[in-house]
């Protein structure tokens, strides 16, 4: 019996850690946002576009990100058109080029997934997948962006 009021009394403290430690984390988080600290954010991969289903009424694009910190909260960055454009042209060489990497498995395959401009998430799917090919690397390509063009007429 005692044994299992221990274990039992053991459990209950560690629930109580668990709980401080989200409590501490939803502290810092009501402090960045009433105060002036940013807040840390990573882009999960996702833009939801005016045209979208689940987009914005009032025509902004949608910029979903996570927020870099215990809570992982979803943040929304809105961009109005205007926005959108400026940030596009700061994010793009200025020359229309960019580095795409990809893990080569075989002499003719390339695997090519995720953000392909971002070399540090790229050599990290390169760790799991030498788990399954041992002799998988890491390539790169330049590749150019040009201009959009209307795809609904023939070239």
């Amino acid at each position: 019996m005692k044994a299992s009021l221990e274990a039992r009394l053991t459990a209950a403290l560690n629930e109580l850690d668990a709980v401080k430690k989200e409590l501490a984390a939803l502290e810092t988080a009501a402090q960045q946002a009433n105060g002036t600290d940013p807040i840390p954010a990573r882009w999960d991969g996702t833009v939801i576009l005016p045209e979208h289903p689940n987009g914005d009424s009032d025509g902004q694009t949608i910029i979903c990100c996570i927020a870099d910190d215990d809570t992982k909260r979803p943040i929304g960055l809105f961009l109005d058109e205007d926005h959108r454009e400026a940030l596009g042209l700061l994010l793009v060489d200025r020359d229309g080029d960019a580095t795409e990497y990809g893990i080569r498995i075989s002499d003719v395959k390339v695997l090519a997934s995720g953000t392909l401009t971002d070399r540090s998430e790229q050599t990290q799917r390169l760790a799991r997948y030498r788990d399954s090919w041992p002799d998988a690397v890491l390539v790169q390509r330049k590749v150019t962006y040009g201009e959009w063009t209307d795809a609904t007429e023939p070239s």
